[in-house]
């Protein structure tokens, strides 16, 4: 951004690709018939929601596996 405030060109390449390419709407999934789903996704922090019971996790580059318990 410049210093009164505009927007430059590599200002809003960042913000397509963060809010447009890379940005994953709210995906419903299924469980298989052990009760869990397997997810692939870019690095960061992500919400799992099952009705009122809500869990935040986060994918990390050391991490590939996340545990999350929702329902009980």
């Amino acid at each position: 951004m410049r210093k009164d405030g505009s927007v430059k060109p590599s200002y809003l390449a960042l913000e397509h690709l963060i809010k447009g390419e890379w940005w994953l709407p709210p995906t419903p999934l299924r469980t298989d018939s052990q009760g869990e789903i397997r997810v692939r996704g870019f690095y960061g922090d992500y919400r799992a929601i099952l009705g009122d019971d809500e869990v935040s996790f986060a994918v990390a580059p050391d991490s590939t596996k996340a545990t999350v318990r929702l329902g009980g």
